[in-house]
């Protein structure tokens, strides 16, 4: 068996310490199956294996150019924790990745266009102003509306001000 197929199979363990020692093993892994077996790690059922494969995903020479692979999973409505520690890895890749959450936000699910402006009103970068405004203005979705009039607040930027009166 080779050393991906060994870490494949300690993160399928009943046994949560051997599973997180695979994931822990993908530190020293730089095979291309890497990324995919993190962002598996981050829908696992124990939120010390979801905080590792966090810390694992942020800690990878290429984070800010795979978040696109991170947005999909905030679709996944079965797994909270998945979707939490999607949001979690956005937020601290911060103004870095808003090309790719101004993108997302025009998802046809309201679940997930609320989540990214969730994720963009952690971040707080004003450059999200212009799309929290189109979206509190127009969006179908009430609770996408409150998200982005929320969020507007946690940004603070004093333009959005004449239009949130």
């Amino acid at each position: 068996m080779d050393r991906c197929q060994l870490i494949q199979t300690a993160l399928l363990s009943s046994d949560e310490e051997v599973r997180l020692s695979g994931l822990q093993s993908l530190y020293r892994y730089d095979g291309e199956e890497r990324l995919e077996l993190v962002c598996a790690a981050l829908g696992d059922g124990s939120w010390r294996m979801r905080k590792e494969a966090i810390n694992l995903f942020l800690s990878l020479p290429r984070a800010v150019d795979s978040a696109g692979r991170i947005v999909p999973l905030l679709y996944d409505q079965d797994n909270a924790g998945l979707r939490n520690a999607a949001a979690e890895i956005l937020v601290r890749l911060g103004s870095a990745v808003l090309p790719v959450l101004l993108h997302a936000a025009d998802s046809p699910d309201p679940d997930v266009r609320k989540f990214i402006l969730d994720i963009l009103g952690d971040i707080g970068d004003r450059q999200a102003t212009p799309l929290l405004l189109r979206l509190l203005q127009n969006d179908t979705a009430i609770n996408v509306r409150a998200a982005a009039a929320e969020n507007l607040g946690k940004i603070r930027d004093g333009s959005a001000v004449p239009v949130m009166v």
